[in-house]
């Protein structure tokens, strides 16, 4: 399988539009995108500690917003990853491998939150407890798969840049233990008696972290030759 294209031209919408793209990619993960995230986490009377998105979404009434905050961070996710994969000049196989991968991650996170996360007491207490679990376990699956998706696509710049793949590992470290720290620290902080899994806090900073390294990552593309091309070629 090739790693990078022959051709090293940027695709049209880089090359003619490259300003406008980076402003839309910065805009959004830097300031529209965890915008959004606060609105999402201050929605109902909890406080974001003592609940996660899906309490959001189930137990406060705010379905629609929290299915619109996914799709945002899907969208998000994968203009970042088309242009990094452009920017970077990776073969066709490599884009579909890790756009294939980020809507697969998408479609597990999707299936778990679509299972309901109620309590509710009497005859149907069992079932609902196994369908929370059925969901808190699918959702997290997507979490680490979209994780898993930008941990392969950072270590190819090990390849690609030595020095690029270093400061791509520098970001993993970053993501995952921060968010390690997090989940620690800012989970099962609800009901003593059914404390929840993940709380929104947790949540929101997985996300933003994935975003905002992503972001930083097409810079790199732009900025850091890509070593595995002649200078010939890209001349």
């Amino acid at each position: 399988m090739k790693v990078f294209n022959d051709n090293t031209s940027l695709p049209k919408y880089l090359k003619n539009h490259s300003r406008v793209m980076e402003l839309v990619l910065i805009a959004f993960w830097c300031v529209i995108f965890p915008m959004i995230s606060a609105v999402c986490c201050t929605l109902g009377g909890q406080r974001p500690i003592f609940k996660s998105l899906s309490y959001v979404a189930y137990r406060e009434d705010h379905m629609p917003i929290i299915l619109f905050y996914g799709f945002l961070f899907l969208a998000g996710f994968i203009l970042a990853m088309k242009m990094c994969l452009d920017a970077g000049q990776y073969s066709k196989q490599l884009r579909i491998l890790f756009l294939g991968l980020s809507f697969i991650s998408a479609a597990i996170l999707t299936a778990g939150i679509s299972v309901p996360w109620l309590e509710v007491e009497g005859e149907l207490a069992e079932k609902y407890d196994r369908l929370r679990q059925i969901h808190n376990t699918v959702a997290m699956v997507g979490f680490i798969m979209f994780f898993v998706t930008e941990a392969l696509f950072f270590l190819t710049t090990l390849y690609r840049n030595p020095k690029q793949g270093m400061i791509s590992v520098g970001m993993l470290a970053y993501v995952l233990i921060s968010s390690l720290f997090m989940i620690k620290d800012a989970n099962l902080k609800g009901i003593i008696e059914r404390p929840y899994p993940v709380s929104s806090i947790a949540q929101i900073h997985v996300f933003c972290s994935l975003g905002f390294t992503m972001t930083i990552q097409y810079f790199l593309m732009r900025l850091m030759p890509n070593n595995r091309i002649a200078v010939s070629e890209t001349a």
